[in-house]
């Protein structure tokens, strides 16, 4: 929501804004360089870098996984419990994917692995609510508005890192989660511009969390909103917006700690693999 807010107005820039159906999607145009930087989870970029990439996290967009885990509509009333889960099939974007590490810790709360459940690589939150509502999946992580949606249908949601309680619950405390990534060669080349960038970002930031859902989507067109609802949208924003998005764009170590944590325990990083998170991201262009 933050790229579409700002699109226009990047303190003197012309942003042009591209989607990409994943954070994946995302990295790989950073490190081709057809754009100057994307948003992505910290534990792609994490996994990007392992795989030799020079990589760097100059803002933080959200500080909670803006995930749930939701149980299919017609499953609701039998199953009530994470560990009703077991032997249920779980719906991700894929295997080692930012959905798949967070279902693996709700999991593990319940005293359950992955070998309990089988988990159904899917994509996006689309092809995800279309296995629910076929009966090919018994739950699945969402984001918004899918997760609305199902749950005007009925739907159980049985965990929501988009409340505060759940993510301490299941991940410690604040967990760092999707930032703005560049390479370390633009950084070096091309600093100005990202800091303009980065500024015009914190200041959509600022803007959505000190204002009311109804006033941010005023300012977005239909084509920047998800499923033209602007209905609920506004109540999403409402609901959400001030325990996701970050308030001053700072990448904070513990909260980067944190998810290297959880992919350890997850068995996603190898437990003897030593993470610099200080490497991985740099506040130089905003103000601790």
């Amino acid at each position: 929501a933050e790229l579409k807010v700002m699109r226009g107005n990047a303190s003197g820039l012309e942003v042009d804004t591209t989607y990409t159906r994943s954070g994946t999607n995302a990295i790989d145009a950073v490190v081709s360089g057809s754009t100057i930087a994307g948003a992505a989870a910290l534990d792609v970029q994490i996994g990007a870098v392992r795989q030799g990439n020079k990589l760097v996290d100059i803002m933080s967009i959200t500080r909670q996984p803006p995930f749930a885990l939701v149980v299919n509509p017609k499953a609701s009333g039998t199953i009530g419990t994470v560990a009703g889960l077991t032997g249920k099939r779980i719906a991700v974007q894929n295997v080692g994917s930012g959905d798949y590490l967070l279902a693996t810790l709700i999991l593990a709360e319940a005293g359950l692995s992955a070998k309990d459940v089988e988990f159904l690589p899917a994509g996006n939150d689309d092809l995800k609510v279309g296995l629910l509502k076929r009966g090919d999946a018994d739950a699945a992580m969402l984001q918004e508005p899918s997760m609305l949606q199902l749950r005007r249908e009925g739907a159980r949601v049985l965990v929501s890192f988009f409340t505060t309680e759940d993510a301490r619950k299941y991940l410690g405390g604040m967990y760092q989660f999707c930032g703005l990534v560049a390479t370390q060669e633009t950084i070096d080349k091309d600093p100005d511009t990202l800091a303009r960038l980065v500024r015009a970002l914190v200041s959509a930031e600022k803007f959505i969390r000190a204002s009311r859902g109804a006033d941010i989507v005023k300012v977005l067109t239909d084509e920047q909103i998800v499923g033209q609802n602007r209905t609920d949208l506004t109540e999403m924003l409402d609901l959400h917006k001030d325990q996701i998005f970050s308030p001053d764009g700072i990448m904070y170590e513990n909260e980067m700690e944190q998810v290297v944590a959880a992919q350890k325990r997850s068995g996603v990083l190898p437990e003897a693999h030593a993470v610099d998170v200080k490497g991985l991201a740099t506040n130089r262009f905003g103000s601790p």
